[in-house]
Parts: C-alpha cells; structure tokens; sequence
C-alpha cells in the first residue's frame, strides 16, 4: 500500500493558502503522552525531524507575516518561510511513509 500526502499538502502551498500555519497540537500531544517513546527509531527520529521542520516553518511564516511592507520587498522573509514549508512538506511525507510501514509490520 502506498499513500502520499505530498500532492495535498502542494495544493496548501498555493500563492495565498501556504501561509497557514502546519497545526502541531497531535505531535504536542503524543510527545507529552510518551506515545513517541515506543515507536521504533527511524519512526521516532523521522516524526521529531517533521515536527522541528514544522516548528521551524510555523516560525518562518510568523516572520514573514509580521514584518513591515518595506522589508516585504527587500528581506527574504518570504523565501525562507516558502522553502521552510517546502522541507517540513517532504519530512510530512517520508514520516507518514514511515509510519504507514511501521503499522504494516506490526
């Protein structure tokens, strides 16, 4: 079986909808709950990897979204928080691929 959320999540970052901020409250959640600790550690290490990289793109578009409209043609504000959605996207996939064969093998 195989299943990408790579092409739904491309349609989130159209011109004006990659803006929206990736919602964290589940991996919040299962870190507080322990449910990461009994996963194998690819699975662990690839779901920690995804939540920094959505962290970090959360941040990424506060940034962009906060700033002044001159910094919005002379800063990078907006390429940062584009290619931060861009990495947390890839990492969203490959954890979900992890997940989706650690739930087969089991």
């Amino acid at each position: 079986m195989s299943w990408s959320s790579t092409g739904r999540l491309r349609n989130v970052l159209s011109p004006y909808l990659w803006r929206a901020l990736f919602q964290d409250a589940q991996f919040r959640r299962a870190i507080h709950d322990g449910a990461i600790s009994i996963l194998n550690e690819k699975l662990k290490n690839s779901i920690l990897e995804t939540y920094a990289a959505i962290t970090s793109a959360n941040q990424c578009i506060v940034a962009y979204v906060n700033q002044d409209v001159k910094m919005q043609y002379q800063g990078t504000a907006e390429e940062n928080a584009r290619n931060s959605n861009e990495v947390a996207v890839k990492l969203i996939d490959q954890a979900l691929s992890e997940l989706v064969s650690f739930l087969g093998s089991e």
